[in-house]
């Protein structure tokens, strides 16, 4: 709904470094660009909250005299990954003037991206639930640059799940790896000669392919930019394949359907994903949850000086 966002709820393991802003503004280069060499970092508090688009939530913060160097406590109102009502407040900051204002933008940059990011995907599931579908919503490595703990994060608090955090923790044969060895196969049969511990999937863009990558060796086949009905096919193709070349048992993931399991990929969004989700897949991987997520409206209102 657009009138509802689906909080981080103030990433309370990231604000925690308000308490130590002294040392923080002298260390930190993010914070070190918004206060300027000659700056000593005190902006006037807003006046009001910005008027977002579809949606707003804000934080609120009491200051005390800015020579305090105790005290700086964020308090969460509700457990991260809650929906709220927009305008309510996610986040209770106390400290100096000084701190808070200091700290205030990069802050909200960080929570805006990241509940964007939760709130996507908590949408993308939603839809999801709703056609009857169990498989699992996964993430991809579409990340910002220097943000992906952090943004995974946020899938995961948005009813998601990630998928490998960069290339030690799954192998990944795409469609560029397989033109670069000669052939599906061929590239299977690279990565068996030295592979590690590490489950291996293998993306493939037709029925065709789909077939020659049926392998004792693979453990999920991504299906990709396929339209729905030749997805469904591909899911019927493996389990027969499944029925046929049942796994050692110790190699299937507890709670598994079948084996290799089926991924989809590719142009889901959130208009298409019911249907999607209906062909009976383990996974839907959606790239948008973290590339084009937008971001969430927040302010940081001070409520008193003492």
């Amino acid at each position: 709904m657009a009138d509802r966002v689906l909080e981080l709820a103030g990433l309370y393991q990231f604000l925690r470094f308000i308490q130590e802003i002294e040392r923080f503004l002298q260390e930190n280069p993010l914070l070190e660009r918004d206060e300027g060499a000659d700056d000593d970092g005190v902006a006037p508090p807003p006046n009001g909250s910005l008027t977002p688009e579809y949606t707003s939530s804000s934080t609120t913060s009491s200051t005390s005299s800015e020579k305090e160097e105790d005290g700086n406590r964020p308090e969460m109102p509700e457990p991260e990954g809650e929906w709220r009502e927009a305008g309510a407040g996610v986040l209770r900051v106390e400290g100096s003037a000084r701190a808070l204002l200091t700290a205030e933008r990069t802050a909200l940059n960080f929570l805006g991206r990241l509940s964007g990011v939760a709130t996507a995907t908590a949408k993308v599931v939603r839809a999801m639930r709703a056609a009857g579908a169990t498989a699992t919503l996964l993430d991809t490595r579409k990340t910002t640059p220097g943000l992906r703990y952090l943004e995974k994060y946020a899938v995961k608090l948005g009813g998601g799940e990630n998928h490998r955090f960069a290339l030690w923790d799954m192998y990944l044969v795409k469609d560029n790896h397989i033109r670069a060895a000669g052939g599906v196969t061929a590239a299977i049969e690279r990565i068996q000669r030295t592979r590690q511990d590490v489950p291996l999937e293998v993306e493939v863009e037709s029925l065709v392919q789909l077939r020659e990558a049926l392998r004792p060796e693979v453990d999920r086949i991504l299906v990709d930019n396929r339209p729905v009905e030749e997805v469904r096919r591909a899911v019927e193709e493996v389990d027969l394949w499944f029925a046929q070349h049942p796994p050692e048992s110790r190699r299937m993931r507890k709670g598994a359907r079948r084996w290799p399991e089926v991924e989809v990929s590719g142009g889901l969004t959130l208009d298409n994903v019911r249907r999607y989700a209906e062909t009976g897949v383990d996974y839907l991987s959606v790239g948008a949850l973290t590339h084009s997520a937008p971001a969430v409206n927040l302010s940081l209102e001070i409520e008193d000086v003492g």
